[in-house]
Protein backbone atom coordinates (compact mmCIF):
# COMPACT_ATOMS: atom_id res chain seq x y z
CA UNK A 1 0.00 0.00 0.00
CA UNK A 2 3.23 2.61 0.23
CA UNK A 3 3.60 2.14 -3.03
CA UNK A 4 -0.16 3.01 -4.44
CA UNK A 5 0.05 6.12 -1.76
CA UNK A 6 3.41 7.47 -3.05
CA UNK A 7 2.17 6.81 -6.71
CA UNK A 8 -1.54 9.07 -5.65
CA UNK A 9 0.76 11.38 -3.83
CA UNK A 10 3.37 12.12 -6.79
CA UNK A 11 0.35 12.64 -9.38
CA UNK A 12 -1.60 15.31 -6.58
CA UNK A 13 1.68 17.07 -6.90
CA UNK A 14 2.07 17.15 -10.80
CA UNK A 15 -1.92 17.57 -10.80
CA UNK A 16 -3.10 17.85 -13.57
CA UNK A 17 -2.19 14.77 -14.52
CA UNK A 18 -3.28 10.81 -15.00
CA UNK A 19 -2.42 7.95 -13.19
CA UNK A 20 -2.98 4.47 -14.63
CA UNK A 21 -3.76 1.71 -12.28
CA UNK A 22 -3.08 -1.70 -14.61
CA UNK A 23 -5.10 -4.86 -13.51
CA UNK A 24 -7.03 -3.13 -10.60
CA UNK A 25 -8.67 -6.73 -10.65
CA UNK A 26 -5.63 -7.57 -8.40
CA UNK A 27 -5.76 -5.23 -5.65
CA UNK A 28 -9.63 -4.70 -5.82
CA UNK A 29 -11.30 -8.22 -6.03
CA UNK A 30 -14.88 -9.06 -5.08
CA UNK A 31 -15.90 -9.05 -1.68
CA UNK A 32 -17.56 -12.16 -0.49
CA UNK A 33 -18.28 -13.96 2.95
CA UNK A 34 -14.71 -15.34 3.44
CA UNK A 35 -12.62 -11.49 2.67
CA UNK A 36 -10.02 -10.89 4.95
CA UNK A 37 -10.50 -7.85 7.07
CA UNK A 38 -6.95 -6.82 5.65
CA UNK A 39 -8.16 -6.93 2.09
CA UNK A 40 -11.41 -5.08 3.15
CA UNK A 41 -9.06 -2.25 4.67
CA UNK A 42 -6.67 -1.44 1.78
CA UNK A 43 -10.15 -1.79 -0.85
CA UNK A 44 -11.75 1.03 1.20
CA UNK A 45 -8.52 2.67 1.43
CA UNK A 46 -7.99 2.92 -2.49
CA UNK A 47 -11.11 3.85 -2.74
CA UNK A 48 -10.61 6.56 -0.81
CA UNK A 49 -7.27 7.46 -2.67
CA UNK A 50 -9.14 7.19 -6.16
CA UNK A 51 -11.60 10.04 -4.73
CA UNK A 52 -9.11 12.18 -3.15
CA UNK A 53 -7.17 12.07 -6.74
CA UNK A 54 -10.34 13.23 -8.85
CA UNK A 55 -10.84 15.84 -6.56
CA UNK A 56 -7.54 17.21 -6.88
CA UNK A 57 -7.24 17.22 -10.54
CA UNK A 58 -5.78 13.74 -11.65
CA UNK A 59 -7.45 11.50 -13.69
CA UNK A 60 -7.04 7.77 -12.60
CA UNK A 61 -7.76 5.00 -15.37
CA UNK A 62 -7.28 1.75 -14.49
CA UNK A 63 -7.34 -1.50 -16.47
CA UNK A 64 -8.53 -5.37 -16.16
CA UNK A 65 -9.18 -8.11 -18.33
CA UNK A 66 -11.35 -9.94 -15.88
CA UNK A 67 -14.29 -6.80 -15.02
CA UNK A 68 -16.58 -9.38 -13.78
CA UNK A 69 -13.61 -10.23 -10.85
CA UNK A 70 -13.66 -6.25 -9.63
CA UNK A 71 -15.73 -5.71 -6.66
CA UNK A 72 -19.24 -3.23 -7.22
CA UNK A 73 -18.03 -0.35 -5.52
CA UNK A 74 -14.90 -0.05 -7.33
CA UNK A 75 -17.38 0.67 -10.34
CA UNK A 76 -19.72 3.26 -8.68
CA UNK A 77 -20.13 6.59 -10.06
CA UNK A 78 -17.15 8.42 -9.57
CA UNK A 79 -14.92 6.00 -9.18
CA UNK A 80 -14.66 3.52 -12.40
CA UNK A 81 -18.19 4.29 -13.85
CA UNK A 82 -17.40 4.30 -17.48
CA UNK A 83 -15.95 1.65 -19.53
CA UNK A 84 -13.65 1.38 -22.78
CA UNK A 85 -13.45 -2.60 -24.46
CA UNK A 86 -10.29 -2.53 -26.23
CA UNK A 87 -11.24 -5.93 -28.30
CA UNK A 88 -8.81 -7.94 -30.39
CA UNK A 89 -8.26 -6.09 -33.82
CA UNK A 90 -9.92 -7.38 -37.09
CA UNK A 91 -7.54 -8.41 -40.00
CA UNK A 92 -7.71 -5.73 -42.07
CA UNK A 93 -6.29 -3.54 -38.60
CA UNK A 94 -3.72 -5.89 -38.52
CA UNK A 95 -2.75 -5.55 -42.05
CA UNK A 96 -2.44 -1.61 -41.63
CA UNK A 97 -0.66 -1.68 -38.58
CA UNK A 98 1.75 -4.24 -40.26
CA UNK A 99 1.55 -1.92 -43.60
CA UNK A 100 3.01 1.15 -41.06
CA UNK A 101 5.08 -0.73 -39.24
CA UNK A 102 6.94 -2.04 -42.23
CA UNK A 103 6.52 0.64 -44.29
CA UNK A 104 10.54 1.93 -44.51
CA UNK A 105 11.76 -1.41 -44.18
CA UNK A 106 12.29 -3.99 -47.15
CA UNK A 107 10.53 -7.02 -46.55
CA UNK A 108 10.85 -9.74 -49.47
CA UNK A 109 9.70 -12.61 -47.26
CA UNK A 110 6.20 -10.87 -45.94
CA UNK A 111 3.56 -10.59 -47.44
CA UNK A 112 0.87 -8.77 -45.61
CA UNK A 113 -2.06 -10.30 -46.76
CA UNK A 114 -0.74 -14.21 -46.33
CA UNK A 115 0.06 -13.86 -42.98
CA UNK A 116 -2.35 -11.90 -41.13
CA UNK A 117 -4.49 -13.13 -38.44
CA UNK A 118 -7.61 -14.34 -38.88
CA UNK A 119 -10.94 -13.74 -37.19
CA UNK A 120 -9.03 -10.72 -35.36
CA UNK A 121 -6.82 -13.36 -33.32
Amino acid sequence: MVRWRQAFEQAKRSSPSLLVLEEIDAVAPARGPMSQDHKVQELTEILRMIESAAKNGVLVLATTNRKQALDPAILRTGRFDHSVLVDYPTAEEVELALQGMLKDHRVSFLDPTDHVCRDGR
